[in-house]
């Protein structure tokens, strides 16, 4: 394998592993809304279930959707969203405070949305 497609093969899998935690993250969310006596789960726990999908099959996703959905992922991930966010009746729970060690947060290495993927 020549060292491009290595690179390349590496930062699909980093990119896919963002999505994978992303998808963890909203179920999480999604069953403390529940928790705190809220209704909605249904749509948190759908979402989490599209972006499982889209960890594993990100090769064969349109560019674009995989731009928005590594966005989101990314802005996530470093902290960046709004403290909350309202789809229909699923309001998620403020972020909780980031951890600054990437590994000790389960998150993938190098995923650069927009930049080969």
């Amino acid at each position: 394998m020549r060292a491009s497609e290595e690179r390349a093969a590496v930062q699909l899998r980093d990119c896919g592993l963002l999505l994978a935690h992303f998808a963890r993250q909203l179920r999480r969310r999604a069953v403390q809304v529940t928790y705190a006596g809220l209704h909605g789960q249904d749509i948190g726990l759908a979402m989490a279930a599209v972006f499982d999908s889209l960890s594993v099959t990100l090769d064969q996703v349109p560019n674009q959707v995989r731009r928005e959905a590594l966005a989101a992922a990314r802005r996530e991930h470093t902290g960046q969203m709004p403290p909350t966010i309202r789809v229909g009746a699923f309001a998620s729970v403020s972020p909780a405070v980031l951890v600054t060690s990437r590994a000790a947060r389960g998150a993938p290495g190098r995923c650069v949305p927009g930049q080969g993927t």
